[in-house]
């Protein structure tokens, strides 16, 4: 269906990965010219091995660390969408479509409980 949460996420998802994979292939090519990676190496060890054993470790904190900051770009990138009504359908409760309801002057002066709480959610979500 249209303007279904899958379908955001996907193509979120989709334009999003090249920056991890970019970084963790660096980290990779990095790791290749350690001692122990070239021993491992030269003695014949499998590349699942060495890639398990090896590289999956000293990369692993890379890959962490950028998909938790990634993460959160992606809760603000849906939050925005459905504000601006491109996201997640009206129908379905997010954050940015109970935002977008705070569109309105009278909404955000004198009923601060409809905006307040999802922006605030947003914003403790982000920083942890």
């Amino acid at each position: 269906p249209y303007g279904s949460a899958f379908i955001l996420a996907a193509v979120i998802i989709t334009l999003s990965w090249v920056g991890i994979a970019r970084l963790t292939r660096g980290k990779v090519m990095q790791e290749k010219e350690n001692e122990y990676f070239l021993a491992a190496v030269s003695i014949g060890t499998p590349v699942y091995k060495i890639m398990l054993k090896h590289s999956l470790p000293n990369i692993l904190s890379v890959i962490i660390v950028q998909a938790t900051l990634l993460f959160a770009v992606q809760i603000v990138a849906e939050a925005g969408l459905s504000f601006l009504g491109f996201g997640i359908a009206k129908t379905t409760p997010t954050w940015g479509n109970m935002l977008s309801d705070a569109q309105e002057a009278d909404v955000l002066s004198s009923k601060p409980w409809i905006w307040m709480p999802p922006a605030m959610i947003i914003t403790i979500t982000i920083l942890c």
